[in-house]
C-alpha cells in the first residue's frame, strides 16, 4: 500500500505523541489516554488505507479500495445502554479481521468535560465510561466544532458513524462478510439500529447507501495542507484556524465532514471555556501549549506534521470512484486563502 503522503505519513508513524516533536511538554499521567494516542495513530492508518482507492485509477466497483462504513441510530445518546452498546460494536468491528481491523468511530478518542476550575484543563474520559450526569455535561460540547459531528455523530446525536479498513494490504480477507454479518445480527437486540455499506464486501443495498448519506457519506478521502517555508502552525495556531476557515468557505453538494486539527482545536477551546457556542480562537501562549499537550494526549497528534508545517484533512463524500475523487479535488483547488498549500494526499 503507498503512502497518502510520503513525507507527512513517515514522520506520523512514530504516533501521535511524538508527532509534535520530540521536545514537547511530558504526556499527561492521566488513565486512559495512551489508548487514545493509540487510536490516534489508528485512525491515520485507516484514513491511509481508505485513501489507497483515490491513487489507482476507477475501474469497476469490484476494483474500489476496501472501505466499509457501519451506521447505527439510535434514541438518546445520555442512555448508557446505548453508549455501551456504542463500544462494543466498535470492539466487535476490530474483530473483522486479523490483526485487528482499523477502526474510526465513537471511541477512537475520549469524551471532554470542563475542569472543576475556571482555566482548568479538561478532563478526558471514554464514551462508555460516562455516568449519565457527565453525558448530560458533555454531549452539548460534541456540536462545538465538526471534529464529531458530522465526522462521527449525525448532527441531532442519534446516529454514529463507524468506518472500517483492513489491517493488513487493501483487501478484506476471506470470511470478513460472514463475520460482518456475525456482528450485525448480534445487535438486534440491542439500543442500536444498524445499516451497512460496503462493496469490497458486496453490502451495497441502494437503502443503507442512501441512508448513510445523509449525513456522513459512504466515501473518503484525505487531503494535505503544506505552510510556506518556515511556517509552523503549531507556533502559530491562527494558521492552522485559517486553514479551516478556507475549506469552510467551499461548498459542494457531495461534501459531508471537512475535519483538520483546527475542528479538534475548536472542541478543546469550547471545553476549556466552558461555552459551547461562543468560542474566541484568538488564544493566550498558555493556550497553545495546553492545545499542544492534548492533541497529544488525545490521538489528535496524526492530524499534524512533527514540524507543523503540514496538515492533514479528513474529507467524507457521498460520491464514489473518479466523483468522488473529483470531490476532493473540487475542495484542495477552490479553498481560498495563501497560507496552506493543499492538495489530495496520494
Amino acid at each position: 500500500m503507498s503512502n497518502p503522503d510520503p513525507k507527512l505519513t513517515k514522520k506520523e508513524k512514530k504516533g501521535p505523541a511524538s508527532a509534535l516533536g520530540e521536545g514537547g511538554a511530558e504526556p499527561s499521567s492521566s488513565p486512559g489516554f495512551g489508548a487514545y494516542v493509540i487510536g490516534g495513530v489508528v485512525g491515520l492508518l485507516l484514513l491511509a488505507v481508505l485513501w489507497e482507492g483515490f491513487s489507482s485509477p476507477a475501474k469497476a466497483p469490484s476494483a474500489e479500495f476496501a472501505h466499509l462504513v457501519v451506521l447505527a441510530e439510535f434514541a438518546d445518546l445520555e442512555d448508557q445502554a446505548v453508549r455501551a452498546d456504542l463500544a462494543r460494536l466498535q470492539d466487535q468491528l476490530k474483530t473483522l479481521t486479523e490483526p485487528a481491523a482499523e477502526v474510526l468511530g465513537p471511541t477512537s478518542y475520549p469524551i471532554l468535560l470542563p475542569g472543576a476550575g475556571e482555566g482548568d484543563a479538561p478532563r478526558a474520559l471514554s464514551l462508555a465510561a460516562l455516568t449519565k450526569a457527565e453525558a448530560q455535561e458533555a454531549i452539548p460540547y460534541l456540536r462545538a466544532s465538526k471534529w464529531w459531528s458530522p465526522r462521527i455523530f449525525g448532527a441531532e446525536l442519534k446516529s454514529a458513524c463507524f468506518r472500517v479498513g483492513p489491517a493488513l494490504g487493501n483487501r478484506f480477507p476471506a470470511g470478513s462478510r460472514a463475520r460482518l454479518e456475525e456482528i450485525l445480527d448480534s445487535f438486534k437486540d440491542s439500543s442500536l439500529a444498524l445499516s451497512a455499506y460496503s462493496h469490497d464486501l458486496r453490502f451495497q443495498e441502494p437503502a443503507a447507501r442512501t441512508k448513510i448519506n445523509v449525513e456522513f457519506g459512504v466515501q473518503t478521502a484525505s487531503a494535505v495542507g503544506t505552510l510556506q517555508a518556515g511556517k509552523s502552525c503549531l507556533t502559530e495556531p491562527s494558521l492552522m484556524f485559517g486553514l479551516q476557515g478556507s475549506l469552510k468557505a467551499v461548498e459542494h453538494p457531495q461534501l459531508r465532514a471537512v475535519v483538520s486539527l483546527a475542528d479538534f482545536w475548536r472542541y478543546v477551546l469550547a471545553v476549556r471555556g466552558k461555552s459551547p457556542a461562543l468560542i474566541s480562537t484568538q488564544i493566550t501562549e498558555e493556550e497553545r501549549l495546553a492545545l499542544i499537550q492534548l492533541t497529544k494526549e488525545c490521538g489528535a497528534g496524526s492530524y499534524v506534521s512533527a514540524d507543523g508545517a503540514q496538515a492533514f484533512v479528513f474529507v467524507s463524500t457521498s460520491a464514489e470512484d473518479q466523483e468522488g475523487r473529483d470531490v476532493c479535488y473540487f475542495l484542495c483547488g477552490n479553498a481560498p486563502g495563501k497560507s496552506f498549500v493543499l492538495h489530495p494526499a496520494r
